[in-house]
């Protein structure tokens, strides 16, 4: 099973290094620190970059309906793609080998009426496809559909990325997602996610959520990063994840019961930030065991 740190690797473009085309559509264009070339659209020189494996598009609010990346099909070597999400439905020529595809919704992008036409071609499959991130930033409208893609689609799928919608309506479609080892969620806030999520899942990752109760349901996670729990977050729950491996907790208040970690074997990896002095006393017992990593001096 792989790793975190090793499902990062895989799907991060900024070790592709000069394999990396960053392509503006802002004027004037942006840099992207690390990208082979990032150049205004009507200066590619498709001869040159054929070989890219990993393609960034970048649009300000005025460029964003007719620039299609035409050439897409002919990047044989395509790893990695990021382009806006009212792009999908254009998505009929693609290169099989794709692993890793971000949309991005900026404002601007998408509204409450083009929302309803944006669909993923129901023919497109991309069996080589292992993470998909949807990223919602800055932007008024809500996403609470994945636009029509679904397991089928992508049946090796590993890693999902997204925000909730504010009605958790994203869950249900998530939870047909059986393929999936890696689940990043942000602004879970009181939504009941738990029963949604597949156990098989070896690494979970919330952000902005009440409570993490269900969380003993999974019982085969082996990594699990907490951002901003803002109910009670009581470490007894950990114990019955047998296989947790590594476990960090940023920006969480309510933390109580912290020396139930202490007695987790399988726990190596420890990180604690801004967690309101929550080992007070105690961090000389963490430090007394030993962890590969422990990082707790700011909590």
């Amino acid at each position: 099973m792989k790793t975190f740190a090793q499902y990062k690797g895989l799907f991060y473009p900024r070790k592709i290094g000069n394999r990396l085309l960053y392509v503006s559509y802002n004027q004037p264009p942006l840099q992207y620190k690390g990208a082979k070339t990032s150049l205004p659209h009507e200066q590619i020189n498709l001869e040159n970059n054929l070989e890219v494996e990993a393609l960034i598009l970048d649009y300000d609010e005025g460029n964003i309906d007719n620039f299609f990346p035409m050439y897409l099909p002919d990047l044989l070597n395509l790893k990695f793609l990021q382009i806006p999400i009212h792009y999908l439905s254009k998505l009929t020529i693609i290169p099989e080998n794709l692993e890793r595809l971000v949309l991005i919704n900026k404002k601007g992008y998408l509204s409450e009426e083009n929302k309803k036409t944006i669909l993923w071609p129901k023919e497109l499959i991309l069996s080589d496809l292992k993470y998909l991130h949807i990223a919602n930033s800055h932007s008024q409208i809500d996403i609470d559909c994945l636009f029509g893609m679904a397991q089928k689609h992508f049946p090796n799928l590993a890693f999902l990325n997204l925000t909730l919608d504010k009605k958790g309506i994203l869950m249900e479609e998530i939870s047909n997602f059986s393929s999936l080892k890696a689940l990043e969620l942000g602004m879970v806030k009181k939504k009941q996610i738990f029963d949604a999520i597949d156990d098989q899942i070896h690494y979970l990752s919330l952000s902005n959520i009440q409570n993490i109760e269900g969380i003993s349901n999974l019982s085969k996670l082996k990594k699990v990063v907490l951002n901003s729990v803002n109910g009670e977050l009581d470490c007894r729950l950990f114990k019955k994840l047998l296989f947790l491996e590594e476990l960090t907790i940023y920006n969480s208040f309510k933390i109580k019961n912290v020396e139930a970690l202490l007695d987790m074997d399988s726990l190596k990896m420890l990180t604690a930030v801004n967690c309101k002095k929550a080992f007070g006393g105690m961090k000389h017992m963490f430090e007394s065991k030993a962890f590969d990593l422990l990082s707790i001096e700011h909590s």
